[in-house]
């Protein structure tokens, strides 16, 4: 399945939620390894990913680049910002098509349609 992003720009660090606070100890030497590499560096090469979700920024992908950058001071890491709501109607016409049921254009136009409009 294909990313599909809308934007690239700088998001300040304080706008950005984690998903699930929990996996952040899971990436802990991780975040040492992205600390080192960012200083030794001077910048963060690679944007994280994050979705709009609600009027915020929730990280999807980079949690250990995310916190690196914070833990370093950086106030603002750029992102590419995904788009939630294209990749669920995707996903969900592919399963349809993996699973064999008849999907006319009509329903594929409309349910895309209803998509962006919620």
């Amino acid at each position: 399945m294909r990313k599909i992003y809308v934007d690239f720009k700088e998001i300040e660090i304080k706008d950005i939620k984690i998903f699930d606070e929990r996996r952040i100890g899971k990436y802990e030497r991780m975040v040492k390894f992205m600390e080192a590499r960012i200083a030794a560096v001077g910048c963060i090469r690679h944007p994280i990913e994050v979705m709009e979700y609600n009027g915020e920024y929730k990280i999807y992908a980079g949690l250990a680049t995310y916190l690196a950058a914070k833990n370093l001071g950086y106030n603002k890491i750029p992102c590419l910002i995904r788009d939630a709501k294209i990749e669920v109607v995707l996903r969900r016409k592919m399963n349809r098509i993996l699973l064999g049921e008849d999907i006319s254009e009509e329903f594929l136009f409309n349910n895309f349609l209803d998509s962006i409009q919620n």
